[in-house]
């Protein structure tokens, strides 16, 4: 399963790389905005979905409730919504309204994370999550690799938790699917990039990442398995919420694209793409680390790890917010 998904991914990738270009699916370097150099094919997250879905209709022995269909239904939804909008370029709102009427459907069907005893807030809670780590993805995708590697780390580390608790096999299979396909994205997109993810890819993986958290943290009621889940998804949370704050401060909307990354911050420091997310790697395994350390704790001890994590963060992103973007 393994070698077929990665040669499916290196084949389709390379396709897709193809067709973008062919039909001029691409990324130019023609705003302040952009970090890259050379025109650049937008159309990797093409590739990945071929791949997922290939291999997922190929090997899956798993028996499909209407939960699981909704929930494939809604990833190949969220997938065309990014591909028009990587040729169209959609407006913030257009993008906003189609993502809560995919993540509407996906709650009707039971993905609601289970946080409290309280419906109502865990439905809302729920919705605003999905929407946030969809959006949150997509804004991580600014450097070659970087979303790519921080997902795979982030979904090893949701294996891990799954495997612990003996929970759902079906979503361990369909995250090993995809990590293999990312790796084999990887190939490609890794500093030098000759291929970008696309917002058809990065929404892709947010919801997709949305999925195997909830029914995550829903395979166990005790607190620190749920802490030990969101600590996992730190650097997702901290990159969506710096660059909101930054961009708000500037009077501008937090999806509004801007330079304001802690990753872009990093280079203007002097530090290459590589550099910097290999750094980002190495401080996403260590906060999956961290998530396994959680689980079991006190509440008290969750506490402590939990606002040692935030006031690294924030020590973190006030140095970098000093940086002067140009």
């Amino acid at each position: 399963i393994i070698m077929s998904t990665f040669l499916f991914g290196i084949f389709f990738v390379k396709i897709s790389q193809i067709i973008a270009i062919k039909f001029d699916i691409v990324d130019r370097p023609d705003s302040h905005i952009k970090s890259h150099k050379y025109v650049t094919p937008y159309l990797g997250g093409l590739g990945v979905i071929l791949t997922f879905f290939l291999s997922f209709f190929i090997f899956n022995n798993y028996e499909i409730e209407l939960k699981n269909t909704i929930e494939l239904l809604s990833l190949f939804s969220i997938f065309l919504l990014g591909l028009v909008d990587d040729k169209y370029n959609l407006s913030i709102k257009t993008r906003l309204f189609i993502q809560s009427l995919i993540v509407v459907t996906l709650l009707s069907t039971g993905n609601i994370a289970h946080l409290s005893n309280i419906p109502a807030f865990d439905l809302a809670f729920t919705f605003i999550g999905i929407i946030f780590l969809i959006n949150a993805m997509n804004i991580l995708d600014i450097l070659d690799g970087l979303m790519s590697g921080i997902l795979i780390i982030i979904l090893i580390g949701l294996i891990t938790l799954n495997t612990v608790m003996a929970s759902n096999d079906f979503y361990i299979f369909l995250s090993a699917i995809l990590i293999v396909t990312l790796i084999s994205f990887l190939v490609y997109n890794f500093n030098p990039s000759s291929i970008f993810l696309g917002d058809a890819g990065s929404t892709f993986s947010g919801l997709f990442l949305a999925i195997i958290f909830i029914n995550t943290i829903n395979s166990s009621t005790h607190v620190s398995f749920t802490f030990s889940a969101f600590i996992a998804l730190s650097i997702p949370i901290f990159e969506l919420f710096y660059v909101s704050i930054l961009r708000i401060r500037k009077g501008i909307s937090p999806l509004h694209g801007s330079k304001d990354h802690f990753a872009i911050r990093k280079i203007i420091m002097g530090h290459s793409v590589r550099e910097v997310v290999l750094l980002t790697y190495l401080i996403t395994l260590l906060t999956i680390m961290a998530s396994y350390i959680s689980i079991g704790q006190s509440l008290e001890n969750l506490l402590i790890i939990t606002t040692g994590i935030l006031i690294t963060f924030f020590i973190f992103g006030y140095s970098l917010s000093k940086i002067k973007i140009t």
